[in-house]
């Protein structure tokens, strides 16, 4: 359970990281970004028409206009506002002394995004979720609650964006149980029941570069290659199970876990009205997590200790493929994203990321 634990909270923040919004301050070409879409007339439409007769900076500066992950309804001060969903789904193959498990997680997050300068935003969110796993048959079972809250900050250096983001949260689990077979318990068994506490912090950075392709067949392609470095630690608060004879006591637990993903999107965009504008992408590339520290949880039954080192690779790759979509309209935005991630562990992760927006 210790082991699922871990992962549970490493998927959860990993939501949450993809969730938070990548938004731009400026952009090189000389168009306002795609955040700034929402004021009349739009800022594309008039550069567009600047650049029309300069063929190189028309090409460069369409690619840029599309540049952006999931922009947002912008107010007329500069700042946004925004609401976004997570969900996803591991599913862990047996593996060695590891056995079969799942993993549920889903959440919800709200934000403000503000203005620093043309070339600097930062933001602040907050939002809540659950997770919850199941090992061996359903034998083992753990739900959590979780809040939590952060902040990030986007700097844009000509075509290239630096992308930086704090998280921090609290847990509280509530349902841990463990099925034991005891003869001279009524039915022959017993539920062991556990509650403990835990919290969390991750920062994490992020590098990009924008590629504009230019345009084809009425839409504008452009392709970004990133690179993410995110570190977790994660702290858990010992229990002793209730409900049994046999009560299992477990010490302090820690997560210390670092995760490196390397990414190229390509992103197709087509405008049916100046304010009517449909953006697909899809994307793949590579995610890898080392576990760092000590793997030894202290433990205790029936007054004999039995410390024992965490299941579960310690180093872990593997490889990742999405789509998405994102309506926009005047006043409205819409989005959605899907993600399969498969890693070298036996195990895959599906997740999906969904957002609405409203300007006014």
């Amino acid at each position: 359970m210790l082991a699922a634990n871990a992962r549970a909270l490493t998927d959860f923040t990993r939501g949450i990281s993809d969730a938070v919004p990548v938004f731009s301050g400026s952009t090189s070409g000389g168009g306002a970004p795609l955040a700034f879409a929402g004021v009349e007339p739009p800022a594309s439409s008039r550069f567009d028409d600047a650049f029309a007769s300069i063929p190189s900076l028309a090409s460069a500066y369409a690619g840029d206009t599309m540049a952006f992950k999931a922009p947002t309804a912008v107010y007329a001060d500069g700042t946004a506002v925004w609401s976004r969903g997570f969900a996803g789904q591991r599913i862990q193959q047996q593996d060695g002394t590891q056995p079969r498990n799942t993993n549920a997680f889903y959440g919800g997050m709200m934000g403000a995004d503000f203005a620093a300068r043309p070339d600097l935003r930062y933001g602040i969110f907050l939002g809540g979720g659950q997770t919850r796993s199941r090992i061996d048959l359903n034998q083992v079972g753990s739900d959590s609650d979780l809040v939590f809250g952060g902040a990030y900050a986007r700097y844009d250096i000509g075509q290239s964006f630096l992308h930086a983001a704090v998280q921090g949260g609290a847990s509280h689990n509530s349902a841990t149980t463990r099925t034991i077979n005891n003869n001279l318990a009524a039915g022959g068994i017993e539920t062991a029941r556990a509650a403990f506490d835990g919290w969390y912090v991750s920062p994490e950075a992020t590098f990009g570069h924008r590629l504009a392709l230019g345009k084809l067949a009425g839409a504008t392609y452009t392709l970004t290659p990133s690179v993410r470095v995110r570190y977790l630690y994660g702290a858990f608060d010992g229990y002793t199970e209730t409900g049994t004879t046999a009560p299992l006591t477990v010490g302090t637990q820690t997560v210390n876990t670092l995760e490196e993903r390397g990414e190229l999107k390509m992103t197709r965009s087509i405008s049916f009205t100046p304010q009517d504008q449909l953006s697909t992408s899809i994307y793949g590339g590579v995610l890898g997590t080392q576990r760092l520290g000590g793997a030894t949880v202290n433990a205790a039954l029936l007054g004999q200790a039995i410390p024992f080192a965490t299941p579960g690779a310690v180093d872990v790759w593997g490889g990742f493929g999405g789509l998405g979509l994102e309506w926009r309209t005047r006043n409205v935005t819409l989005f959605s994203t899907a993600e399969y991630l498969a890693l070298s562990d036996n195990s895959t992760v599906v997740s999906g990321r969904a957002g609405l927006r409203v300007g006014f």
